[in-house]
């Protein structure tokens, strides 16, 4: 019983060290290794993957798989598709454990960058925006006008869109960029006409001037009176209006303003309203102004206008250009009537010469360089310079080569002086290629007859050769 019990206690004892054993060997833990959220990038020619954080003190390696294949132990660049595969290392605390995650590196979009200019002047040539595409980066460009689209840069005036689409690449994707630009020109004023009927006699029905505007362009039309806004019809009263035409701008014209002035009178004649001659008054710091003469009986007045608008009751005294606006009043015998006779008060015609002075330099060498006289014109007075050569226009810049020239100076009207010109020749000389040899003759000049031969002796610059011959 007693041995019975020993093989007992023996065999449950080799049991609990066993179990002490596998107990002791199974204590150990697995390590965590967490990966980062982000598992998609967009390629920028760095290095990508996603972070990984592994349980501290735990040593671990990475190596990047590709198509279930070995790939690199670092992290890739290249657009594609990775598996970032982490092992740890056994300690005396953790088992050996290896996890892995998916990621990939996508096609970037390429940076397509226009310049600032958004409208170029016409001059007939083609005008485009410049583009800079990231480098090694093909692309395409067309322009659209409407539903029109080209290939070719535009020349004609209009608003238009540059269309850049870039080109598939291994590591960028194929993107559409668009740019709006104009071309145009200067804008001129569109032509308003009138027809020249200014009076319309009064039948009680709206009566007005007919008008024509460049082919087009829009307009809007109002009538004034006395200055001030009157409808946006036709007048059927007595009374004297301003015809307003308002137009639009557009691509060619720009907008302007033009008014005609007519009147809608009575059924009786129009009285007479007769000028003197006297177009042009000079200026002597007095008031001036034509005489008209009116029909008997019929009361008047007059006002002056100047750039269209009033300007005085009085006659004008001051430089500049009128108009004598007479307004006969309504009587029983004759309707009202407005008319105007255009006239000037002008500078007196004895304004000065102004003084032109060149400097005494008429004689240049050639240098490579221009030359030219200096001048000095009366100040305050502007002017132009302009080069002839053989009596005909040359260049408005100084001349460099050699030659005769003429310098011709024009002045600009001004208030105190007159336009003149003044002229002066001058010549830029050439640099001889060679040197002239000096030759000298001795003043022997007369010898006695001896029968030999006689001569003046001459002298040659050293090293110059030479013949001689005698001519009688």
């Amino acid at each position: 019983m007693r041995k019975i019990i020993f093989k007992l206690t023996s065999v449950l004892s080799i049991f609990l060290i066993v179990f002490i054993i596998v107990s002791c060997g199974s204590n150990k833990k697995n390590p965590t290794i967490t990966f980062s959220n982000v598992l998609e990038f967009a390629y920028d020619g760095a290095s990508h993957a996603p972070t990984v954080t592994v349980t501290e003190g735990v040593d671990y390696t990475v190596v990047f798989e590709q198509n279930d294949t070995f790939y690199a132990n670092d992290a890739p660049k290249a657009v594609g598709s990775y598996v970032i595969v982490v092992t740890t290392k056994e300690n005396k605390d953790y088992n050996q454990v290896t996890d892995s995650k998916a990621f990939t590196i996508t096609k970037a979009a390429p940076i397509v960058t226009f310049s600032e200019e958004n409208e170029f002047m016409y001059d007939g040539e083609a005008h485009t925006p410049t583009v800079t595409v990231t480098e090694g980066v093909t692309y395409t460009t067309k322009y659209k006008q409407g539903s029109e689209e080209s290939t070719t840069a535009p020349i004609a005036v209009g608003t238009y869109t540059m269309v850049v689409t870039t080109t598939e690449h291994p590591s960028y994707k194929s993107i559409v960029a668009e740019k709006e630009f104009k071309i145009t020109i200067e804008k001129i004023k569109p032509i308003i006409t009138f027809s020249e009927q200014k009076e319309f006699v009064f039948n009680d029905s709206p009566q007005t001037p007919t008008v024509t505007v460049t082919e087009g362009v829009k307009y809007t039309v109002r009538y004034d009176q006395n200055d001030a806004f009157y409808s946006d019809d036709a007048p059927s009263a007595i009374g004297t209006y301003a015809m307003v035409v308002t137009t639009e701008e557009n691509d060619t014209y720009k907008a302007d303003t033009v008014w005609f002035v007519f009147s809608i009178v009575e059924d009786k004649p129009t009285p007479s309203i007769v000028f003197s001659e006297d177009k042009e008054f000079v200026y002597d710091g007095q008031g001036h102004t034509p005489t008209v003469t009116v029909t008997e009986g019929v009361q008047y007045t007059i006002e002056y206008h100047k750039d269209e608008v009033w300007y005085s009751d009085d006659a004008p005294i001051a430089v500049g250009t009128y108009a004598m606006v007479v307004n006969t009043e309504a009587s029983d015998s004759y309707r009202a009537h407005r008319t105007w006779y255009i006239f000037s008060i002008v500078q007196p015609s004895d304004k000065q010469t102004p003084t032109i002075t060149f400097s005494e330099d008429v004689l240049f060498t050639y240098d490579g360089e221009a030359h030219t006289p200096t001048v000095t014109v009366t100040e305050g007075v502007e002017y132009s310079v302009q080069y002839e050569q053989d009596e005909q226009f040359y260049s408005n810049e100084a001349p460099i080569e050699a030659g005769y020239y003429a310098m011709v100076v024009t002045t600009v009207e001004n208030d105190t002086y007159k336009s003149t010109f003044k002229f002066i020749v001058f010549q830029i000389k050439a640099v001889p290629t060679k040197l002239v040899p000096n030759i000298d003759f001795s003043e022997d000049l007369g010898f006695i007859y001896d029968g030999q031969g006689h001569t003046p002796t001459v002298t040659v610059t050293e090293g110059v050769e030479y013949n001689v011959r005698y001519e009688k």
